[in-house]
């Protein structure tokens, strides 16, 4: 995961300087911010299988004692080793062997704690929603700045999935935000979208809807051949469901991925009763979109 010269010169500095204790689990905190909710599955297995010699050391931050009134609480953080230390309380184990790295001179140790937990998760891979969290924790440029694109539709990445509210697709986001390298897409994509539904929440911010808006918007609404006008109103008078069913029936005849047959299907409502030239679906580029490479499309 790509730091700045200046987090990287500090990993190294706190790895230099820190120290290798057994530390009363009781004492440690969880900080929510950055923490992803654990497994009970794995801490089960865990469990069952517990060797105190394979489970390692956690990683642990030292923040300090810290005043009240700045808003940052002070203490044992653990940054590594969450499903471990479950496991140890379920046994009734009191301590364990731990690499406590020292942030007490830090003014935002939950920052460099969230950074280092994404560098140090290999136990149990993220998902991406909880991915997400740790990366706008930790002041990752990227994940900050589609934050504040999605704050403008006045919406955001749900911390954890939820059906009524938020974006669950992160994963789709981030493909579409990398796909200019500047996030015009992206904004292009959430202002269509929020005109035709109203809102971005999670009946209509789904990923195939998002990979089909956005590649309209690149090859007809940015070229000038469609009017944007026209494509909200047209979209408009189908439903998600609707829509997605027309998509399914295209796919079922000419393949390609749903996303796709999504792009198909709005060009299709476009087309339906307009005058004059019509609009033909394109499909050279769309597989760039897809990979989210950064690449300008032409």
């Amino acid at each position: 995961m790509a730091t700045t010269p200046e987090m990287n010169l500090l990993i190294t500095d706190l790895h230099a300087k820190a120290k290798d204790i057994k530390v009363d689990i009781d004492k440690i905190r969880v900080d929510l911010s950055y923490e992803r909710d654990p497994s009970r599955d794995l801490v089960d297995r865990i469990t069952s299988d517990w060797n105190i010699v394979v489970a390692g050391r956690i990683l642990v931050s030292d923040r300090g004692e810290r005043d009240p009134n700045s808003g940052i609480e002070g203490g044992l953080f653990l940054v590594d080793g969450q499903h471990r230390v479950l496991s140890a309380k379920q046994q009734g184990i009191k301590q364990l062997d731990a690499r406590v790295i020292d942030l007490s001179g830090h003014p935002d140790p939950g920052q460099v704690e969230a950074l280092l937990r994404l560098h140090a998760n290999v136990g149990l891979q993220d998902r991406a929603l909880e991915r997400f969290k740790a990366q706008v924790r930790s002041g990752n440029e990227e994940s900050l700045a589609i934050q504040n694109l999605l704050a403008k539709f006045d919406t955001e990445i749900n911390a954890v999935a939820n059906a009524e509210f938020g974006i669950n697709c992160v994963s789709t986001i981030e493909r579409i935000y990398r796909a200019d390298g500047t996030g015009a897409i992206l904004n292009d994509t959430l202002a269509l979208i929020k005109e035709v539904y109203g809102e971005v929440r999670s009946h209509n911010a789904q990923a195939n809807l998002f990979m089909g808006v956005a590649w309209f918007t690149v090859a007809h609404l940015d070229s000038g051949q469609a009017r944007r006008e026209r494509a909200v109103e047209k979209m408009g008078e189908l439903t998600i469901t609707q829509l997605q069913a027309r998509a399914r029936a295209h796919a079922s005849v000419m393949g390609k991925s749903l996303w796709f047959n999504i792009y198909r299907a709005i060009v299709e409502l476009y087309n339906d009763k307009l005058s004059g030239k019509k609009l033909e679906w394109v499909s050279r580029g769309a597989a760039r979109l897809g990979q989210g490479s950064g690449q300008a499309f032409h």
